[in-house]
């Protein structure tokens, strides 16, 4: 399953001359955990369990006016 969120933080904005005029910074493996993320529940759930793996299955975009896009699978 992939849960794909999206939200606007306005601390994150950044001028794109300052990054080879990139509109999007692909986050590394652990930045993401320097930003604040949802946290997402199900308010129905019976139980739940979460997939554990050596790396994280996370991938996390910030683009230039602040939009997060962030996948997790």
């Amino acid at each position: 399953m992939y849960l794909r969120q999206q939200w606007n933080d306005s601390r994150l904005v950044f001028n794109p001359r300052q990054n080879n005029n990139s509109t999007k910074l692909k986050l590394g493996d652990d930045s993401w955990q320097k930003i604040w993320i949802p946290d997402v529940f199900f308010s129905n759930e019976k139980t739940a369990a979460f997939h554990y793996l050596t790396t994280p299955n996370r991938l996390v975009f910030v683009h230039d006016e602040g939009r997060v896009w962030y996948v997790s699978k």
